[in-house]
């Protein structure tokens, strides 16, 4: 702890997540969602301007091992703030230690939708950035030789021109399900989670009744940020 306190640039001299931003489509993302994309966002964003879709997390840190990428790093992960996928704890034995999880992720498709939109709208930030130099490779997918999404082609004026010349990347579907690959291998949850059990009607997916009650157990309840029926 005292060599890490003197150390000009070292481990405590950083927040490590330097910040967050809120993200929402404008018209033109709007236009290339898909249908079953188009009516949640009706249904749970049109009107409430400062509820983002997803969140974007700039973090000075390698979010690996280190002894596979020596040197420094920024990194940029993308979260869903409304996922729609659910996923499930069940007791599958009398060893708690035992439970059968099922995170759910990736079940409903729109989920998927959306961190591919924000796979792409963090990649424009990253590609704008002063300190930005290019991709850690072994972090991300692997796009087709000659793609205009390859990291060859698509960075190949970055920082050569003006920010202001930089344009975006241009994807195909191809590139689409490359990317699709890669989060199916690297997703994963994230701290704070809330609703896990929801009080809501046990035909609707809720764990607790209006008095906290786990449904199906006697004398256990739920007391927490746990129970909220929905993130608003």
């Amino acid at each position: 702890m005292p060599e890490a306190l003197l150390q000009p640039n070292g481990i405590l001299r950083s927040n490590h997540i330097e910040g967050v931003g809120k993200i929402r489509p404008n018209k033109k993302d709007l236009a290339s969602f898909s249908t079953e994309m188009k009516e949640p966002w009706k249904k749970k964003f049109v009107g409430l301007e400062d509820k983002p879709l997803a969140l974007v997390l700039l973090a000075s840190i390698y979010f690996g091992d280190h002894a596979d990428a020596p040197g420094q790093y920024f990194s940029l992960g993308t979260a869903l703030a409304h996922p729609h996928s659910r996923g499930s704890v069940h007791v599958s034995s009398k060893e708690l230690k035992d439970p059968a999880f099922d995170g759910g992720f990736f079940r409903e498709s729109v989920d998927v939708e959306v961190l591919v939109w924000t796979y792409k709208k963090q990649r424009e930030i990253a590609r704008r950035m002063e300190r930005y130099r290019g991709p850690l490779e072994s972090c991300h997918h692997v796009f087709e030789e000659g793609s205009e999404a390859s990291f060859e082609v698509a960075d190949r004026d970055v920082r050569r021109v003006p920010v202001s010349e930089i344009t975006d990347v241009r994807y195909t579907k191809e590139d689409n399900k490359a990317i699709v690959e890669c989060l199916r291998k690297r997703v994963e949850t994230m701290w704070h989670s809330l609703g896990t059990c929801a009080m809501k009607p046990f035909d609707s997916g809720g764990v607790v009744d209006g008095d906290l009650n786990v449904y199906g157990v006697t004398g256990l309840k739920v007391v927490g940020v746990s129970c909220f029926g929905m993130l608003v």
